[in-house]
C-alpha cells in the first residue's frame, strides 16, 4: 500500500545489520543445507534496497573466495560503495568478469581493478587502453600485477612521454 508508514521507513534501520549478518558467516564444518541457506542470504543482502546494507555486506564479503559468482558481479555492478571493494579485492571475479566491467567505468572503479592483487596481463592491458593517467599510474605501483613485455610497451606507446609515467616506469 502506497503512502503507508513502512514505505516511509528510512534505510538507516540497517545501520549496523549488514555487518551483524555478514561477518562470520562461514564457520567451518558446515553443511550443504546450511551452505545454501548463507548463500541465499547473501543474495538477499545484495539485492538489498538500502545501499548500506549492499556496501557494508561488499567490504565483509570482498575478500572471501566462496561467495557466489552472482553475488559478487552483482555488487561489482552496483554504486561505488558496493562495487569499490569487490572490484579491487573479490578473488571471485574472474578475468572475463573484469574486462566486462572495465568498458564504461568511472575512474575509481578503474582504479580499484587496477589496484587488484595478481591483477592478470591481460586486465593489466586492457585498463591501459583506457588511457587514464591516474590508472596507468595505479598498474605500474601495483607490484603484483602481470605487466609483462607488451602491456609495459603499451604504456610507454600511450603514455611514456608524461613525467611521472617515465619515473614509475623508472622504478
Amino acid at each position: 500500500r502506497s503512502g503507508s508508514r513502512a514505505d516511509e521507513v528510512s534505510p538507516p534501520k540497517h545501520d549496523g545489520a549488514a555487518e551483524r549478518r555478514a561477518s562470520g558467516w562461514l564457520p567451518l564444518g558446515w553443511q550443504p543445507a546450511e551452505w545454501q541457506i548463507a548463500k541465499d542470504i547473501l543474495r538477499i543482502l545484495a539485492n538489498d534496497s538500502a545501499l548500506m546494507v549492499r556496501a557494508a555486506l561488499a567490504e565483509q564479503i570482498a575478500d572471501l573466495d566462496v561467495v557466489p559468482r552472482e553475488v559478487a558481479l552483482r555488487l561489482a555492478r552496483d554504486q561505488d560503495e558496493a562495487a569499490l571493494p569487490i572490484l579491487g579485492r573479490s578473488p571471485v571475479l574472474e578475468d572475463e568478469d573484469l574486462l566486462g566491467l572495465i568498458v564504461g567505468s568511472s575512474l575509481p572503479r578503474l582504479l580499484a581493478i587496477a589496484g587488484r592483487s595478481g591483477l592478470s596481463e591481460a586486465v593489466a592491458s586492457a585498463l591501459v587502453e583506457v588511457d587514464e593517467i591516474d590508472v596507468i599510474e595505479r598498474l605500474l605501483a601495483n607490484g603484483s600485477a602481470d605487466l609483462g613485455i607488451e602491456v609495459l610497451g603499451k604504456i610507454v606507446r600511450r603514455v611514456g612521454a608524461i613525467e611521472e609515467v617515465q619515473l614509475s616506469l623508472a622504478r
